[in-house]
Protein backbone atom coordinates (compact mmCIF):
# COMPACT_ATOMS: atom_id res chain seq x y z
CA UNK A 1 0.00 0.00 0.00
CA UNK A 2 1.25 3.36 -0.85
CA UNK A 3 -0.24 6.87 0.64
CA UNK A 4 0.44 10.67 -0.43
CA UNK A 5 -0.08 12.65 2.81
CA UNK A 6 -1.08 16.23 1.98
CA UNK A 7 -1.31 18.56 5.28
CA UNK A 8 -0.04 21.87 6.26
CA UNK A 9 -0.02 21.64 9.98
CA UNK A 10 3.48 19.73 11.13
CA UNK A 11 1.70 18.03 14.18
CA UNK A 12 -0.84 16.27 12.31
CA UNK A 13 1.93 15.38 9.52
CA UNK A 14 4.02 14.31 11.71
CA UNK A 15 2.02 11.92 14.04
CA UNK A 16 0.80 10.60 10.26
CA UNK A 17 4.23 10.09 9.43
CA UNK A 18 4.98 8.18 12.75
CA UNK A 19 1.81 6.19 12.68
CA UNK A 20 2.54 5.03 9.25
CA UNK A 21 6.05 4.16 9.93
CA UNK A 22 5.03 1.97 13.36
CA UNK A 23 2.61 0.20 10.26
CA UNK A 24 5.21 -0.50 7.41
CA UNK A 25 3.58 1.36 4.97
CA UNK A 26 5.48 3.50 2.89
CA UNK A 27 3.77 7.68 2.61
CA UNK A 28 4.84 10.07 0.74
CA UNK A 29 4.12 13.69 2.27
CA UNK A 30 3.90 17.30 1.53
CA UNK A 31 2.63 20.58 3.01
CA UNK A 32 0.83 22.49 -0.25
CA UNK A 33 -1.39 21.83 -2.89
CA UNK A 34 1.13 22.74 -5.31
CA UNK A 35 3.35 19.63 -4.43
CA UNK A 36 0.60 17.62 -3.62
CA UNK A 37 -0.82 18.04 -7.55
CA UNK A 38 2.96 17.39 -9.18
CA UNK A 39 3.33 14.21 -6.75
CA UNK A 40 -0.08 12.91 -7.94
CA UNK A 41 1.20 13.82 -11.59
CA UNK A 42 4.47 11.94 -11.36
CA UNK A 43 3.60 8.74 -9.17
CA UNK A 44 0.80 6.00 -8.45
CA UNK A 45 -1.02 6.01 -5.03
CA UNK A 46 -3.24 3.56 -3.41
CA UNK A 47 -4.96 6.17 -1.52
CA UNK A 48 -4.03 10.20 -0.72
CA UNK A 49 -4.99 11.75 2.99
CA UNK A 50 -5.76 15.49 1.95
CA UNK A 51 -6.63 18.31 4.50
CA UNK A 52 -9.19 19.95 3.16
CA UNK A 53 -7.97 23.67 4.02
CA UNK A 54 -4.27 23.94 2.93
CA UNK A 55 -2.40 27.47 2.18
CA UNK A 56 -1.98 27.87 -1.74
CA UNK A 57 -4.65 25.68 -3.09
CA UNK A 58 -8.09 24.04 -1.70
CA UNK A 59 -8.39 20.83 -1.07
CA UNK A 60 -11.10 20.55 -3.25
CA UNK A 61 -9.26 22.22 -6.17
CA UNK A 62 -7.07 19.46 -5.46
CA UNK A 63 -9.65 16.31 -5.46
CA UNK A 64 -10.85 18.11 -8.55
CA UNK A 65 -7.78 17.80 -10.83
CA UNK A 66 -6.40 14.56 -9.66
CA UNK A 67 -9.97 12.82 -10.32
CA UNK A 68 -9.42 14.41 -13.89
CA UNK A 69 -5.77 12.94 -13.95
CA UNK A 70 -6.63 9.23 -12.18
CA UNK A 71 -10.19 8.71 -11.57
CA UNK A 72 -9.12 5.37 -9.13
CA UNK A 73 -7.21 7.38 -7.12
CA UNK A 74 -8.76 7.31 -3.67
CA UNK A 75 -9.63 10.06 -1.34
CA UNK A 76 -9.46 10.40 2.55
CA UNK A 77 -10.74 13.92 3.33
CA UNK A 78 -9.46 15.69 6.80
CA UNK A 79 -11.30 18.44 7.93
CA UNK A 80 -12.55 20.51 10.78
CA UNK A 81 -15.91 20.79 8.97
CA UNK A 82 -19.45 19.20 9.90
CA UNK A 83 -21.14 20.56 7.10
CA UNK A 84 -23.27 17.92 5.29
CA UNK A 85 -23.92 19.17 2.56
CA UNK A 86 -20.03 20.46 2.05
CA UNK A 87 -19.34 16.72 2.14
CA UNK A 88 -22.21 15.57 -0.21
CA UNK A 89 -20.45 17.79 -2.54
CA UNK A 90 -17.17 16.73 -1.83
CA UNK A 91 -18.26 12.69 -2.26
CA UNK A 92 -19.94 14.11 -5.29
CA UNK A 93 -16.52 14.85 -6.85
CA UNK A 94 -15.64 11.77 -5.60
CA UNK A 95 -13.88 11.91 -2.40
CA UNK A 96 -14.18 8.19 -0.57
CA UNK A 97 -14.47 9.13 3.55
CA UNK A 98 -13.60 11.77 5.72
CA UNK A 99 -11.95 12.43 9.46
CA UNK A 100 -12.95 15.25 10.97
CA UNK A 101 -9.96 17.03 13.37
CA UNK A 102 -9.10 15.93 15.59
CA UNK A 103 -8.92 12.03 15.37
CA UNK A 104 -7.06 9.25 16.15
CA UNK A 105 -4.50 7.69 14.22
CA UNK A 106 -6.01 4.06 14.56
CA UNK A 107 -9.40 5.53 14.00
CA UNK A 108 -7.59 6.76 10.53
CA UNK A 109 -6.04 3.51 9.76
CA UNK A 110 -9.20 1.54 10.62
CA UNK A 111 -11.00 4.02 7.86
CA UNK A 112 -8.10 3.75 5.43
CA UNK A 113 -8.23 -0.30 5.72
CA UNK A 114 -12.17 -0.26 5.27
CA UNK A 115 -11.80 1.86 1.91
CA UNK A 116 -9.13 -0.41 0.29
CA UNK A 117 -11.70 -3.69 1.52
CA UNK A 118 -14.43 -2.55 -0.01
CA UNK A 119 -12.99 -1.08 -3.59
CA UNK A 120 -14.72 -4.35 -5.11
CA UNK A 121 -17.80 -4.52 -2.78
CA UNK A 122 -18.57 -7.12 -0.91
CA UNK A 123 -22.56 -7.37 -0.80
CA UNK A 124 -24.47 -9.97 -2.78
CA UNK A 125 -25.58 -8.35 -6.49
CA UNK A 126 -29.12 -10.18 -7.19
CA UNK A 127 -32.03 -8.34 -8.42
CA UNK A 128 -33.52 -6.10 -6.16
CA UNK A 129 -36.76 -4.18 -6.63
CA UNK A 130 -39.55 -2.20 -4.48
CA UNK A 131 -42.22 -0.73 -6.02
CA UNK A 132 -40.66 1.40 -8.92
CA UNK A 133 -37.14 1.30 -7.90
CA UNK A 134 -34.70 -1.51 -9.26
CA UNK A 135 -31.29 -2.46 -9.14
CA UNK A 136 -29.39 -3.10 -12.13
CA UNK A 137 -26.17 -5.15 -10.75
CA UNK A 138 -24.17 -6.00 -13.63
CA UNK A 139 -24.39 -1.80 -14.65
CA UNK A 140 -24.58 -0.54 -10.59
CA UNK A 141 -27.34 2.29 -11.66
CA UNK A 142 -30.78 2.45 -10.22
CA UNK A 143 -33.66 2.43 -11.97
CA UNK A 144 -36.34 4.40 -10.71
CA UNK A 145 -40.38 5.56 -12.60
CA UNK A 146 -38.35 4.19 -15.73
CA UNK A 147 -35.78 6.55 -14.89
CA UNK A 148 -31.91 5.22 -15.04
CA UNK A 149 -29.81 6.75 -12.25
CA UNK A 150 -26.49 6.66 -12.17
CA UNK A 151 -24.77 5.79 -8.35
CA UNK A 152 -21.57 6.18 -7.17
CA UNK A 153 -19.77 3.15 -5.60
CA UNK A 154 -20.85 4.11 -1.95
CA UNK A 155 -24.15 5.36 -3.18
CA UNK A 156 -24.83 2.09 -4.23
CA UNK A 157 -24.02 -0.35 -1.79
CA UNK A 158 -25.92 2.39 1.06
CA UNK A 159 -28.96 1.90 -1.24
CA UNK A 160 -28.51 -1.88 -1.41
CA UNK A 161 -28.08 -2.55 1.78
CA UNK A 162 -31.52 -0.77 2.64
CA UNK A 163 -33.31 -2.48 -0.21
CA UNK A 164 -32.33 -5.83 1.46
CA UNK A 165 -33.90 -4.85 4.58
CA UNK A 166 -37.18 -2.56 3.49
CA UNK A 167 -39.73 -2.19 6.41
CA UNK A 168 -36.98 -2.43 9.14
CA UNK A 169 -35.46 0.71 10.92
CA UNK A 170 -31.60 0.65 10.17
CA UNK A 171 -29.69 2.41 12.98
CA UNK A 172 -26.30 4.48 11.22
CA UNK A 173 -24.23 2.34 12.90
CA UNK A 174 -25.47 -1.10 11.40
CA UNK A 175 -24.80 1.04 8.39
CA UNK A 176 -21.62 1.62 9.54
CA UNK A 177 -20.45 -1.75 10.12
CA UNK A 178 -22.63 -3.59 6.99
CA UNK A 179 -22.12 -0.58 4.22
CA UNK A 180 -18.60 0.32 5.61
CA UNK A 181 -16.97 -2.62 7.21
CA UNK A 182 -16.13 -1.17 10.38
CA UNK A 183 -17.58 0.14 13.36
CA UNK A 184 -17.34 3.77 14.86
CA UNK A 185 -20.61 5.09 16.22
CA UNK A 186 -19.01 9.03 16.24
CA UNK A 187 -18.80 8.59 12.29
CA UNK A 188 -22.66 9.33 11.62
CA UNK A 189 -22.25 12.43 9.99
CA UNK A 190 -21.03 10.18 6.83
CA UNK A 191 -23.44 8.19 6.74
CA UNK A 192 -25.96 11.42 6.59
CA UNK A 193 -23.68 12.51 4.08
CA UNK A 194 -23.99 9.74 1.53
CA UNK A 195 -27.96 9.03 2.28
CA UNK A 196 -27.96 13.05 1.51
CA UNK A 197 -26.69 12.21 -2.18
CA UNK A 198 -29.10 9.09 -2.37
CA UNK A 199 -31.84 10.77 -1.86
CA UNK A 200 -31.28 13.55 -4.26
CA UNK A 201 -31.00 11.26 -7.08
CA UNK A 202 -33.88 8.75 -6.27
CA UNK A 203 -36.36 9.87 -3.41
CA UNK A 204 -36.38 13.43 -3.74
CA UNK A 205 -39.97 14.38 -3.61
CA UNK A 206 -41.05 15.25 -0.24
CA UNK A 207 -44.95 13.72 -0.46
CA UNK A 208 -43.29 10.65 -1.92
CA UNK A 209 -40.01 9.43 -0.29
CA UNK A 210 -39.08 5.87 0.59
CA UNK A 211 -36.62 6.65 2.25
CA UNK A 212 -37.59 7.87 5.87
CA UNK A 213 -35.54 9.25 9.20
CA UNK A 214 -36.29 7.61 12.38
CA UNK A 215 -35.10 10.32 14.25
CA UNK A 216 -32.40 9.58 17.36
CA UNK A 217 -32.13 6.25 15.53
CA UNK A 218 -31.21 5.53 11.89
CA UNK A 219 -33.69 5.31 8.29
CA UNK A 220 -35.84 2.94 7.25
CA UNK A 221 -36.64 2.51 3.55
CA UNK A 222 -40.86 1.69 3.29
CA UNK A 223 -41.78 -0.44 0.88
CA UNK A 224 -45.56 0.53 1.25
CA UNK A 225 -45.37 4.96 1.31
Amino acid sequence: MKILIIEDSVDVLNALKKGFKDKKVMADHCKNGTEGVAKLKENSYDLVILDLMLPDISGEEILKKAKEMSPETHFLILTAQSDVNKKAELLDIGAEDFMQKPFTFDELYARIQAILRRLHGSLPTEYLKIGDLELVPERRVAIKSGKTIELRGKEYSLLEYLMRHPDQVISRQILMEEVWDYSASVLSNTVDAYMYKVRQKIDNDPKNRMIKTVHGVGFILESIH
